[in-house]
């Protein structure tokens, strides 16, 4: 089987993906989509430039002061960690791995820290939405299955202008995870997961098949 790309992982003959992809392999026709992806390689990926850059720039800031980002004070975090952007697999099922990034994990408050810039208020709202809440939920599992507690995100947001220019404050977020919401998760990502891995084995015969023709 083909390995995500994304990842930094050998071609071992397992699955490796994303809460992303699972999250559209929610039907039939999302799976079939995801596994062409995969399949044939043709996934485009893309993201925020301006979110991106940050990332770095905490990183670099967090390397000289040897530090979290001095931001996180807005939440009232502050150890001497840097920002690590942790990179997180599970054994989802047999044959799947999962794997994601996070900002970053507070042990000494049970939290995972996600952190976003965005230039209008009502951006926030969304985090609160079920699909936004669910990666967050993936993020808890994940990290308790490497034996870490987590019964919360504390999202922390970066207002800029909309030239993104000027910095104009921040704000947070609290958002609660309980061990019945991430064991609602897991069953929906096995779900996911089982739908993906049928269409892609139908696909990887259809392409073996036409290589012998």
């Amino acid at each position: 089987m083909l390995a995500n790309k994304r990842y930094d992982v050998k071609d071992d003959g397992l699955l490796h993906t994303s809460f992303s992809d699972l999250r559209r392999c929610s039907t039939t026709h999302g799976a079939l989509t995801v596994a062409k992806e995969t399949v044939l390689g043709k996934r485009q990926w893309g993201g925020d430039d301006f979110g991106h850059l940050r990332h770095e720039m905490f990183e670099q800031e967090s390397q000289v002061t040897g530090r979290t980002p001095a931001c996180f004070k807005q939440i009232g975090y502050d150890t001497p960690a840097p920002m690590p952007e942790l990179r997180l697999e599970m054994d989802l099922m047999p044959g799947v791995v999962l794997h994601s990034t996070i900002d970053n994990y507070a042990p000494e408050l049970f939290a995972i820290i996600d952190y976003k810039t965005f230039t209008n208020k009502a951006d926030l709202q969304k985090y609160n939405q079920p699909a936004k809440k669910a990666q967050l939920i993936t993020y808890a599992l994940q990290l308790t299955a490497q034996g870490h507690k987590v019964n919360k995100v504390i999202f922390l947001g970066e207002q800029w202008d909309k030239a993104r220019e000027n910095l104009l404050g921040y704000d947070s977020t609290v958002i609660p995870i309980g061990i019945l919401e991430m064991v609602q998760q897991k069953e929906v990502l096995k779900q996911n997961a089982i739908r993906l891995l049928s269409a892609i084995e139908v696909l990887e015969t259809e392409q073996k098949i036409l290589a012998n023709s």
